[in-house]
């Protein structure tokens, strides 16, 4: 009986054992996961907490499909904010031209050595307005070696590893490091509490000071450098308000000398895009991006325009901002951020018949309500909103500045009191994406018109309106149940799954027409869509040249509510009179703008977006009481140019629900694999403990029974 109860002494332990081991093992992957799916936090163990909640605003912001706006100047002294400066303070000529202010706030100037305390105090009082200071240092002298030398392999002789180093050029980088220190504390004495780095700028550019090589001495040399960089700063010089971004040239790749994600707070390359197309965009403009996605840090352009440079002797061609925007959404889901470029062939501002100046759509572009501004930007250093510039404007009689608004409800009395007359509308103006729902009563209850455009003569429904809310729409049309009339359907998922992926055929119908209808599941308020067409991925003659967009409710009978004649833009952006529908048609009537009677055919375009809501439903006893749907011929152009009177009349609106977005599915899935082989190990050890519990267990009755 002692040997029994010693082997079941013995046993117990043993399972214990196991199971502590499994408790462990369970935590332990658990804990893992948590760190692998947590927000990602600052490399700098010394950020302050207004520094966390920037970079974990910048890390969430992607997750809402919006972007963080920002702007490079060419310098901080000398700013007067009239228009002409604009190359000098491109921040505040946004501001003045276009009535919204850019979050970050870039600076052009690498020479921080000469920054005086007033060109501090310029950048302090930015930031307390909400601009983010972000700067372009590349330290160290390379070109010390002479210009041949430092192109090849400059960064090499800031390695202090490397025994074969130029001690002058090694110096200069000691001495810069030391500078861009003190430079840090600083800033942040001035009350600077989170500004963005940018460490060799283009680093694998062979134009620039700093260039690594193309060998692995000199891909070894700059992470060297770099986290030297890092190491002093946060180390030695204990700064608390800084990220690093790594911010390499987009055309180039640049993965062999990337550093590490836990040296790097933003991977954000510089991106000048000789294409509107989205996929070209990111396979020629920015090709560290399929890379770049998967790391554990917000992904941004530090730099980024809408055409790029040709050569000095070549006409650059004029660029258009609304393409630019369309495919910046469409090709990178998980972008937070863009900073445009300051100089004129750039500017978002518009072109004056110069192809050297301007470009097109720049107000599609900053106002689009995808793009968060310092006016409508949540309040980092509190985690509350502040005040909005404008995702829906009001407008009384002759007044041309406007009240803007942001996303929420607002009742007659509230808005009186900050000097919005509700009584007095005259018109309205509201970004895509958006919609304005006003009611006669003052607690968003009863009947309520809706309004998803650019409206005039509105005066008859403001002047009873007792309250009015500001809604966001959504795509409704994401991954429905879509059909064709055509025979070669076996892609036709691809035009509403959210992805990159195209559909391309050739209609059947000897005319070139094709009926494509999606079944939105139920009814829905809807008065907007977009088409992603061909020229996202190939020449845009290929884009649809003519086509009408159909509602039903019964599948059986449709009602035209759009048609556009004559495109010629990738992306089609339209606005109609919001109706109550569970079914959308697009009816292709010319598939494109080929003369090739082989192509003629030809059908091809990316994705098909619907935007509504389903927190408003129109009141079955009562009918619409106009006609809906609107013609519009010719281009997109610019948010004024939208001349549509989109109302619906008599909505009756259920009790709003604030609705959980389901969380993205990962473009990967090795998070999910690595979860579950851990439940697998945890389970195949308990079962290895019982079994052995079993075991013992047995072997002791038999023993029992023999005696």
């Amino acid at each position: 009986m002692g040997k029994n109860k010693t082997i079941r002494l013995i046993a117990v332990i043993l399972a214990l054992a196991m199971a502590v081991s499994c408790i462990t093992v369970l935590r332990a992957s658990a804990a893992a996961i948590e760190i692998f799916d947590d927000e990602p936090v600052p490399v700098n163990k010394n950020a302050n907490q207004v520094c966390k909640n920037f970079y974990r605003y910048l890390w969430n912001v992607r997750k809402s499909g919006d972007l963080i706006s920002g702007a490079v100047s060419d310098r901080v002294i000398g700013i007067n904010g009239t228009v002409a400066d604009a190359a000098h303070d491109y921040h505040q000529y946004i501001k003045n031209y276009f009535g919204v202010t850019p979050v970050i706030f870039g600076n052009h100037l690498e020479d921080y050595r000469s920054y005086s305390d007033s060109d501090l105090n310029v950048l302090a009082q930015r930031y307390k307005k909400g601009a983010i200071p972000m700067f372009q240092f590349g330290v160290g002298n390379s070109s010390l070696l002479g210009d041949v030398d430092a192109r090849k392999n400059g960064i090499v002789h800031y390695d202090e590893s490397n025994p074969d180093r130029n001690e002058e050029v090694y110096q200069s980088y000691v001495d810069d490091r030391e500078k861009l220190g003190e430079f840090c504390k600083r800033l942040e004495a001035s009350g600077v509490e989170v500004y963005i780095i940018r460490l060799y700028i283009e680093h694998n550019n062979s134009s620039k000071h700093g260039f690594y090589g193309t060998d692995y001495r000199g891909y070894n040399s700059f992470k060297n450098a770099w986290k030297n960089i890092v190491k002093y700063l946060t180390d030695e010089v204990k700064i608390t308000g800084a990220l690093f971004a790594y911010s390499p040239c987009g055309f180039r790749t640049s993965e062999s000398n990337y550093p590490g994600a836990q040296w790097v707070d933003l991977n954000s390359p510089t991106v000048y895009s000789n294409s509107s197309d989205g996929e070209i965009i990111m396979s020629t403009d920015c090709v560290d991006y399929e890379w770049m996605r998967y790391e554990k840090r917000p992904f941004g352009f530090s730099e980024l325009a809408a055409r790029g440079v040709f050569g000095s002797n070549i006409t650059r061609p004029i660029g258009d901002y609304a393409d630019t925007m369309d495919s910046l959404l469409y090709a990178f889901p998980e972008l937070s951020f863009f900073v445009l470029w300051y100089e004129e062939p750039f500017s978002i501002g518009p072109n004056t018949g110069s192809a050297s100046s301007g470009n097109y759509n720049g107000e599609y572009f900053i106002k689009n309500p995808h793009v968060i501004v310092a006016e409508n930007a949540i309040n980092y250093k509190t985690s509350t909103p502040i005040e909005s510039n404008g995702i829906a404007t009001l407008y009384k009689k002759g007044d041309k500045k406007g009240s803007p608004l942001n996303f929420g409800k607002f009742t007659a009395k509230e808005l009186k009191q900050k000097g919005i007359d509700l009584s007095k509308t005259d018109s309205l103006d509201v970004l895509f994406g958006c919609a304005v729902a006003v009611y006669e009563t003052a607690d968003f209850t009863g009947n309520a018109k809706i309004y998803t455009g650019k409206s005039k003569g509105v005066n008859n429904i403001f002047s009873k309106a007792g309250s009015i809310s500001i809604i966001k729409l959504e795509n409704v049309a994401l991954q429905k149940n879509i059909s064709t009339d055509d025979s070669d359907d076996r892609n036709i998922f691809k035009l509403n799954d959210g992805k990159n992926g195209r559909f391309d055929t050739l209609t059947k119908n000897s005319d070139g027409t094709m009926d494509i209808t999606i079944d939105l599941g139920k009814e829905y308020v809807i008065g907007q869509a977009s088409l992603n067409l061909a020229g996202f991925y190939e020449d845009n003659i290929y884009n649809i040249r003519d086509f009408a967009f159909y509602v039903s409710n019964d599948d059986n009978t449709y009602k035209m509510v759009y048609k556009r004649i004559a495109n010629k833009n990738s992306a089609a952006n339209f606005y109609f009179d919001a109706v109550r529908a569970r079914y959308v048609r697009l009816h292709i009537i010319t598939p494109n703008n080929s003369q090739s009677a082989v192509e003629k055919q030809r059908v091809s375009l990316a994705e098909i977006l619907v935007y509504g809501t389903d927190s408003l439903k129109i009141n079955n006893s009562v009918s619409v009481e106009k006609e809906s749907g609107k013609s519009y011929s010719g281009y997109r152009g610019n948010t004024t140019d939208y001349k549509f009177d989109d109302v619906v009349d008599d909505i009756t609106p259920e009790v709003e629900k604030t609705e959980q977005k389901a969380p993205k599915l990962p473009e990967y899935i090795i998070p999910a694999i690595y979860k579950y082989i851990w439940l697998f190990i945890s389970g195949g050890l308990l079962l290895l403990a019982g079994g052995f519990w079993l075991f013992i267990l047995l072997i002791s009755r038999k023993r029992k029974n023999n005696q």
